[in-house]
């Protein structure tokens, strides 16, 4: 960041302040964009970031960010700003020797059967033209998502073996739950703790459910990904902040649960304090870094 100022009565521009002077020196990842067609036909883009000193030719293992709703434009979108904090910063994966893939995962005014199945129809599209692109190892992709990304991460690896390892931050695995949950962050102000929430507000807009939990349980039920825990042969690597308003930190821990007595590879990190995203401790936003790293290292750069 820069301050300017300009002298009264000068045509003269002074610098007058200067901060982050370290990110001029940075090698950044090149941003690009593909074209591809969704399941069902539709046209769509998808971002690419790749390591720095990237060369044409060369094949990376590949990182998958999805978040519902994501539609790519073009370059200088939401994701590819190279100042967004923490986790979410995408330039972080690549300087460590990923390519990054983010897909368009367009959302539909109405999904009447719920968003469960709808979440591969932009994602796999994606991987296969990156793949026939770049010549990307199909077994060394890796899928990652934060909130309604962890419900399309969860999602995914419920219907699909495509990826060789996976991270849910903070997902939604029950609907019943994520639905029915408190708003913790409320608990000290006045009013009706249900009242406070507005957990019921999301899915039913944001997520697309198609009717209260009550009116319809079996639809909640069929689109929550704790349903599937017996088709997932995906390692998968859930993080949750312990004070999360949105999805409770219960529904890691049952996923986690369920994974363990199947004997499936899984890990369950809690940081403890931490709401819907991980970011209140700097130590903690290193840490989770670190682990997604290390995860996705163990299985998606072992083969090399």
């Amino acid at each position: 960041m820069v301050l300017q100022g300009r002298p009264a009565g000068t045509d003269r521009t002074l610098e007058l302040f200067r901060v982050n002077h370290h990110l001029a020196s940075i090698d950044w990842g090149a941003i690009s964009t593909i074209d591809y067609v969704s399941e069902g036909g539709a046209p769509l883009k998808a971002l690419v970031i790749h390591p720095p000193g990237h060369r044409r030719g060369q094949s990376h293992p590949v990182l998958v960010w999805v978040y519902p709703g994501t539609m790519i434009r073009g370059k200088q979108d939401y994701w590819d700003d190279r100042l967004l904090p923490g986790i979410y910063n995408l330039q972080l994966y690549a300087a460590k020797g990923y390519t990054v893939l983010v897909p368009s995962m367009p959302r539909a005014q109405e999904l009447s059967g719920g968003p469960y199945l709808h979440m591969k129809e932009g994602v796999l599209p994606a991987v296969d033209k990156l793949i026939e692109l770049e010549g990307s190892d199909p077994r060394r992709v890796g899928l990652f998502g934060q909130s309604f990304g962890g419900y399309a991460t969860y999602s995914l690896v419920t219907q699909t073996g495509r990826f060789a390892a996976a991270a849910a931050i903070d997902g939604i695995a029950d609907m019943h739950t994520t639905y029915g949950a408190f708003d913790r962050s409320g608990d000290g102000w006045p009013g009706i703790a249900q009242d406070k929430g507005v957990n019921p507000t999301i899915v039913t807009t944001a997520m697309r459910m198609p009717a209260q939990a009550y009116r319809d349980p079996g639809i909640y039920a069929a689109n929550s990904p704790i349903m599937y825990t017996s088709t997932i042969h995906t390692p998968l690597l859930m993080a949750h902040g312990t004070f999360d308003i949105r999805g409770s930190v219960a529904e890691a821990e049952e996923m986690f649960t369920l994974l363990d007595q199947q004997g499936k590879p899984a890990r369950l990190l809690r940081y403890h304090g931490e709401n819907h995203s991980i970011a209140l401790s700097p130590a903690n936003v290193r840490n989770l870094y670190d682990e997604l790293i290390a995860w996705f290292d163990l299985y998606l750069k072992k083969q090399q």
